[in-house]
Order: structure tokens, then C-alpha cells, then sequence
């Protein structure tokens, strides 16, 4: 029996039977009672407050002020039992209790900023007067940013559609109801295509789904079920950041930090005054609609800071910089506690914490950033790619995929070991992280400032609208910090050199070993382990065995079960058939089957989400089509293209595209394939991963300090004639001047596809993208000639006449330049430049083809 404050109202009880649901109407203090005293757990103030008031959600401050009104002098005795069944009741409780929120889009901002310009000198720019700025900041949103409650969310509800809609309801109009439906379509098209760009859906479509629910009137599924409690997983973390540092080692770090510190000079460049164009870059870089921190600051109240705000801010983060006192709301973070993906809401390890940061904190560390990053990043080593200017995840899988292949050629054996870092991030020993930059800065006062940003920090889980208590951890770099990628690049900047070679990309390490035995191999790589461990350890890292995987590469197939005997601190590693390194499942002969077979799975279901869009009033017209499916779909498919672009398997992801481009075009499975990219205006696929790979192997001849450099320069003698190397396919691109276009076009010329004459540049966007789902696919089959005519449905076997309905054959060239009934007198030229003449055609053409 549902004992929260969302149970549903119980009609058939006497006491509501006997109340007149109406908006205007007060419920009596008697009718509460009696409601109580009858049956608590039928009684909702929820829907009472809905029925009364019109609101489907209401805030805590409505449902306070309303309950005094309606209990009078009785509240303190009455209300206060109903305010404890209702809104502290059990877990399953469904109500909401929904606070106002900022509408910045109806933001008067020029207010906004006179205001803080005309009031902020009356604040001094110091740490402990940073609650006085919050509090600017807080009443001058509460003066010109409205604040209020969506009623019942609609997607693509605004301002015109209420009017459109309040005309309809009073005049029953159904053109007025027809444009109403126009407007929401035209929203939620805005919507999907402003989201579709914005977010990354290269790794996960599940943001991609959430959107489309709402944009389809499903019910969130934001909440989970779980017996999980805030403070189980704020007690995880706290654990998990714990560094058991013996206390001589302590004593002994904090010694040898003072003495980096008697060597450094008190200020220097980096302690510098701040100025207004340091503010606005770092400003710029600000992303908007981003939570806000513990001080409840949005990222849109600092963009939209006029000058002299700007100007106190530069002065108040010079003072910080000087002294390295931070205010106090600085050391304290929000956590959302966020189920990881296919984990079960058994085990509080399952959550990912999402940290909320104060807005201006991370401003501030924008600008530190900037000032480091030309100190630091040069000191940090080549093998190291994560988080660093022009280097990214692919140019490390080529790099290591390309010694793999160098070792065919040579006939040598490689074995990669994939270590895992439990909880890298959190692990890091302030301490000793201090002590490495104190080497390279020499600069007191900034020091001081890191030191202080990585002090002890407290924090607060919240899960499923519950709060944990305020827990603090005093090691590892804080989640969600701008600085937090540099600064662990930092302190693992003075890794050992082994005998393997070393892939990094953050916290993701790869060892490759070549050798002609496999007990060479074992030799070499026990030992570089070995070292390896000595040093994480020593620097409080904790490598786990249990997760680290290893994988021989070789081609002799009699040998394919040989597994190497590889151990960790006398933990022997798990071998893998197929381990995967920075999303890419690789295997002992690299053909890359097992990547493809999986990626093909994912696109599909992307493909569902496509499939979904064309079926929907709003997201059906070519141009939405097409932007979701380079987003969703396309971005997918391409990443590390150049690594597996040379594999036999690579059609199974052609298949899949070949289904997105049929989904945007309407046009039925027979149609030629090299109709596809014309019509949805996208290059082919396979022309697309040779663009991808000439520019990865450029870039890579361009970075003579890669590892892989030595290779492209000076490439093995190409042994095996079966191997397609990225070295021999980036040369041959580059010897043949490859550009796509080109290539496309001497590709659809030396095609004998029908009505290719109606196509002269296929890169260029053909007409009809902006016409209605409907006759956009009739105008696509008709180019074709490929549609659901009787001829071709008989010849399909759905059908057994295959005559139109003048008793001759019915195709779609007879229906469009031939028949007496439907027949189009401007012919297949003018239906393909959709003259108005070819537009009302086929509007009116009854025909479902």
C-alpha cells in the first residue's frame, strides 16, 4: 500500500465523495481530518492541490501557504501530521516537490548586469567575501530572471503555442488547430536538431533515446530502484580515496617539499595579476545549461557579468592568487550519484559520481590552467596522449596497432598487456603531486594556491532526491575540476622507461612487447611489470590484477591457444581473446572482426532511434534525418576508421549504413546503392574512412615526436602481401592525391545506375529535402525507379497481378510517363527539380508506392 504523498486519490472514500472538485474551491480543515483519521493511505496532496489549484506540480512553498489558508489556526496541530505522512513518506512515494527554476530565456540581462555593475563595488573582491558576491549574483536572478513552474510538460510547449491554444478553445477552429500542431512540430524539430549537434553521441545513444522520450510524451526514467543509500556510496568513495602512506614516508615527502619550497621564488609570472581578457577567454569557454555548484551559481549568470563585474572578479582571483585563501564554498562539491550503464543498484561501487563544482571555482581554474599548460605539457612524455592539444585516442590505437603490424612484417611476436589503475583519479597522493610541481614551478604563491585547491574537500551524495551527510576526503583530484587531467598527466609525467613500449591515454596504459619466442616475450614483459608496479606503488597507484588483461599477436595459427604467463605482484594477468583498448576490440590477427561484429549491433539499434525520428510528425523531413544520422549514427561508425579501414570485414558496417541512408531517403531495398549517399547527401562510407585516413596518416608524418613516426617514415619491406597496413594504404592516398569528391564523382560516372543523367555533381544537395515525408520518398522512388508498383511487387512476391489499372504493366516509369489515369506530362526532369507543377503531382498522386 503506497504510503507517499503521490498515492492516488481513493474516490470511492464518502468524505471525497462528498467534495465538489473544482479549481476555485478551499478544502475544509474537517475534510482533511476526516481523511486522515479514515484511511491515511488513500490521501494525496498532491492531486487535492492539482484539483484545487490546477497544478500538476506544485512547489513546497505553494503546498506551506495553501495548507496554512485551508487549516487556519488549526495548522500547527493538524497540517503538521499531514505534512509528515505525506511528504516524509516511504520511498515510494511519486510526488514531486518542484522548486522554481530560472527561466533564462525570458531573462531581462541587461538589467541583470547594470545591476551588478552599479552594486558590486560595494563588495571587497576577498575569499571571506564571496558569500556577499553569491548573494548579488542570487537577488539580481530573483529581480530579472523570472522563476516559475511548468504546469505539465509538453515538448515544444511556449508562448505561441498557449495563444494558438487558447484560440482553439474558444473558437473549435480547425485551422487554428492545425497550425497549433504545425508549431509543436516545428519546436521539437528545433529541439532535436539544437541537441543532436550539441552532444557527443560518439560512445553512448542513450542521451540520444532520453531525448527522444520526451520529445515523444514518454514518462522519464530518471529514478532507481535501489536499497542504496547516499551514504553507503559517500563512505565508497571516502574509502576509495583513502592512501595508506606509511608516516615515515610522510615525514619524509613533507621534507623534501619544504625544501623545493626554499628554492622556489615567492611570486613569478604565474602568480600574475589577472586581467579582463584572461576573465572573458576563460569566460568564453564556459559551457551554458551545466548544473550549478554548492553555491547554486549558473555558468549563464557569470557569461552574461558586465565589465565591472569582470573587472572585481580580476581582482578578487588576484588576491586568491596572491595569498592562495579560497573561500570556503570552494572546498565543498556536490555529488550525483549516477547508475553506471548495465550495473545492477546492488553494490554502491555500481554508481558513477557526477561532481557539481562552484562555476567560479572552475573559472578560476581556467585561468590557472592556461598558465600551466605551457610549463607542464612539454615535460610531460610523447607515450602520454590523454587530454593533450592535436593528440586524441585514435592516433594511440594506430600507433599501436601499427607496431603490431610491423611486427608481422618482421616476423616477430607482440604481447600487449592492458593495465588497469583502480580509482587513478581518486588515489592521487596530494602530497607527493605538490612535490613534482614544486620541481618544475619555483613559484611559492602558486604553489600555495594548488595546495589549498587540493586540500581536503568536503562533500555531499545525493541520490533519488536523498542527501548524505557532509563526508571529506583528503587525497585524489577533484571530479570535475578543469585542472584534474593536467595535473594527473603531472604526476605520472616521470614514468619509467621499459624495455615495452608504452600507449597511455590518461589513465589508460598499454605495455607492447616484440620478440621471436613467446618466452622471450614473457621475459621481457614480467620484468617491465615488475617495474611498473614498483613505481605505482611507490607514488600510492594501484594497479589491479584482476582487471588487467594480455594478448599475444602473431600468425601462426597451430600456436592460436598459447597464452603467456604474465603476473602483477605474484597475481597472475587473465589473458583475453579479445581486449579492448580505448573502445576498440582487437584480435590475434588484427581482421578486426569481433570490433565490427559488435559495432554493427550498436548500429542498428542507432538505426532503431532513426527509424523512430521518420515515423514522428516532427523529426520525418530529410534535412532532420540526415543531421541525426551524421550525429548519431555516423560518428559511431567512423571512430578510429583509419584503424580498421584496410579490414575484409567492413562490410558488415556497410549493411548498417546502407540501412541509415535508406531510412533518411524513403527508398525501398532494391534501389541501387549507389543511389544512396546521392540522395541523403552524404559521401559514401567507404570513400568517407579513406578521407579519415589520409588525414590521420598525415598527421601522423607531421608529428615527427610520435613513436610510430620511425615507422611511416622508413616502413618494413611489405612481406606479407595479405597485410593492408595503415602505412601502405595513408601512401597510397597521399600518392594518388585522394579527394573524396573527385573520387565520388569518377565513381558515379563509371556507374550504369538508371537516371544517372538527372544527377550531374553527386556531392551536390539535390532538390526536394525541405518537402513532406510523403512525397520526398515518392520524388526518391520514382528517381530511382525503385517503388512499390505491381510489376516489382509481383516480382517481389507480394502480389500476384502485376497490371495497372489501364491493364498494362504497371512500373514507375509507366505510371509517370505512360499511364492514362496517373501520368505526370513534365517528365522525370521536371519531377526531379520538384516544380510546383511536380509538387502538386504528387500531393495529389493516390497511389501508394
Amino acid at each position: 500500500m503506497n504510503s507517499g504523498l503521490g498515492g492516488r486519490v481513493c474516490r470511492n472514500q464518502p468524505w471525497l465523495e462528498s467534495t465538489k472538485w473544482c479549481a476555485n474551491r478551499r478544502i475544509t480543515l474537517e475534510e482533511i481530518e476526516d481523511g486522515l483519521n479514515e484511511d491515511c493511505s488513500h490521501f494525496s496532496v498532491h492531486n487535492i492541490v492539482s484539483e484545487t489549484l490546477g497544478y500538476r506540480k506544485v512547489s513546497a512553498r505553494w503546498v506551506d501557504k495553501w495548507l496554512k489558508e485551508a487549516a487556519g489556526e488549526w495548522y500547527n496541530t493538524v497540517i503538521t501530521k499531514l505534512i509528515h505522512f505525506a511528504v516524509v513518506g516511504g520511498p515510494e512515494s511519486d510526488f514531486q516537490v518542484v522548486p522554481p527554476r530560472d527561466q533564462h530565456h525570458r531573462a531581462n540581462w541587461e538589467n541583470f548586469r547594470a545591476y551588478i555593475d552599479q552594486n558590486i563595488n560595494r563588495i571587497q573582491p576577498l575569499p571571506s567575501n564571496y558569500f556577499r558576491f553569491v548573494g548579488l549574483l542570487m537577488k539580481a536572478g530573483r529581480k530579472f530572471i523570472p522563476r516559475g513552474h511548468r504546469k505539465e510538460y509538453i515538448p515544444g510547449w511556449d508562448k505561441d503555442t498557449e495563444e494558438l491554444y487558447r484560440r482553439y478553445k474558444y473558437s473549435d477552429n480547425e485551422e487554428t488547430a492545425e497550425m497549433l500542431i504545425n508549431q509543436l512540430n516545428s519546436s521539437r524539430k528545433e529541439k532535436w536538431m539544437q541537441t543532436v549537434s550539441d552532444l557527443d553521441l560518439t560512445h553512448s545513444s542513450r542521451k540520444g533515446w532520453d531525448l527522444l522520450r520526451k520529445l515523444g510524451n514518454a514518462e522519464a526514467t530518471n529514478s532507481v530502484i535501489t536499497n542504496i543509500t547516499p551514504n553507503q556510496i559517500a563512505r565508497h568513495l571516502q574509502t576509495v580515496s583513502k592512501v595508506k602512506i606509511p608516516k615515515r614516508k610522510k615525514k619524509a615527502m613533507k621534507a623534501r617539499i619544504k625544501e623545493e619550497f626554499s628554492k622556489s621564488n615567492y611570486s613569478s609570472h604565474l602568480s600574475s595579476q589577472v586581467n579582463i581578457t584572461e576573465i572573458e577567454t576563460a569566460i568564453k569557454l564556459t559551457k551554458k545549461y551545466k548544473a550549478a555548484g554548492n553555491d547554486e551559481i549558473p555558468a549563464e549568470f557569470l557569461i552574461e557579468l558586465g565589465k565591472r563585474a569582470k573587472s572585481w572578479l580580476a581582482r578578487f582571483f588576484t588576491i586568491i592568487m596572491e595569498t592562495g585563501n579560497i573561500p570556503k564554498e570552494w572546498r565543498q562539491s556536490k555529488i550525483l550519484a549516477v547508475l553506471k550503464p548495465g550495473k545492477e543498484p546492488t553494490c554502491s561501487a555500481n554508481f558513477r559520481p557526477i561532481a557539481l563544482l562552484c562555476t567560479t571555482h572552475k573559472l578560476l581554474e581556467r585561468i590557472i590552467l592556461a598558465r600551466l599548460t605551457p610549463i607542464l605539457d612539454p615535460e610531460i612524455p610523447v607515450e602520454q596522449a590523454g587530454f593533450r592539444g592535436n593528440r586524441s585516442c585514435c592516433d594511440r590505437v594506430a600507433s599501436l596497432t601499427s607496431f603490431i603490424e610491423n611486427g608481422f612484417q618482421l616476423g616477430m611476436k607482440s604481447a600487449v598487456v592492458l593495465l588497469d589503475l583502480s580509482s587513478a583519479y581518486d588515489t592521487v597522493w596530494i602530497d607527493g603531486l605538490i612535490y613534482k610541481l614544486a620541481k618544475v614551478l619555483k613559484c611559492k604563491q602558486t604553489l600555495n594556491l594548488l595546495s589549498s585547491l587540493l586540500s581536503p574537500r568536503k562533500f555531499t551524495v545525493y541520490l533519488n532526491s536523498k542527501s548524505s551527510k557532509e563526508y571529506t576526503i583528503y587525497n585524489g583530484l577533484p571530479q570535475g575540476s578543469v585542472l584534474s587531467p593536467l595535473l594527473y598527466n603531472w604526476y605520472t609525467h616521470d614514468i619509467p622507461q621499459t624495455t615495452s613500449k608504452k600507449f597511455i591515454y590518461a589513465d589508460d596504459t598499454a605495455i607492447l612487447a616484440q620478440a621471436k619466442t613467446f618466452e622471450e616475450l614473457e621475459i621481457q614483459l614480467n620484468k617491465d611489470l615488475e617495474t611498473l608496479h614498483n613505481y605505482f606503488e611507490n607514488w600510492s597507484l594501484r594497479l589491479n590484477p584482476a582487471k588487467s588483461v594480455h594478448c599475444c599477436f602473431h600468425l601462426n595459427n597451430h600456436r592460436a591457444e598459447r597464452k603467456l604467463k604474465l603476473f602483477i605482484n605474484n597475481s597472475q594477468i587473465t589473458h583475453s581473446e579479445h581486449p579492448k583498448y580505448l573502445g576498440i576490440h582487437l584480435d590475434r590477427t588484427l581482421t578486426f572482426k569481433t570490433h565490427l561484429t559488435k559495432l554493427k549491433g550498436k548500429l542498428s539499434s542507432r538505426n532503431n532511434i532513426l527509424h523512430k525520428l521518420a515515423g514522428s510528425s516532427w523529426g520525418s523531413d530529410a534535412n532532420t534525418l540526415r543531421t541525426s544520422a551524421l550525429a548519431l549514427i555516423f560518428s559511431t561508425a567512423e571512430y578510429c576508421a583509419p584503424v580498421w579501414e584496410g579490414s575484409c570485414h567492413t562490410k558488415l558496417i556497410d549493411t548498417q549504413l546502407n540501412s541509415t541512408l535508406r531510412i533518411i531517403t524513403g527508398v525501398c531495398q532494391p534501389t541501387r546503392i549507389d543511389w544512396l549517399p546521392v540522395l541523403a547527401h552524404i559521401s559514401p562510407p567507404e570513400l568517407r574512412r579513406k578521407e579519415a585516413t589520409k588525414k590521420m596518416y598525415q598527421k601522423l608524418l607531421d608529428s615527427p615526436d610520435l613513436e610510430i613516426n620511425p615507422i611511416l617514415q622508413s616502413p618494413p619491406k611489405h612481406r606479407l602481401k595479405s597485410r593492408n597496413p595503415i602505412w601502405s594504404r595513408g601512401n597510397q592516398l597521399l600518392s594518388q592525391n585522394f579527394k573524396i569528391s573527385e573520387a565520388w564523382t569518377n565513381s558515379w560516372i563509371s556507374s550504369d545506375i538508371p537516371n544517372k543523367n538527372l544527377i550531374t555533381s553527386p556531392s551536390v544537395k539535390i532538390p526536394g529535402f525541405s518537402l513532406p515525408r510523403r512525397e520526398w520518398v515518392l520524388l526518391n522512388r520514382f528517381r530511382t525507379g525503385q517503388g512499390r508498383c505491381a510489376e516489382l511487387m509481383k516480382l517481389w512476391g507480394y502480389t500476384k497481378d502485376p497490371n495497372c489499372a489501364c491493364n498494362v504493366p504497371q512500373s514507375m516509369s509507366h505510371i509517370l510517363d505512360d499511364c492514362p489515369l496517373y501520368k505526370f506530362n513534365g517528365g522525370i526532369s521536371n519531377l526531379h527539380s520538384v516544380t510546383p507543377e511536380a509538387l502538386n503531382w504528387l500531393k495529389a498522386l493516390p497511389l501508394r508506392l
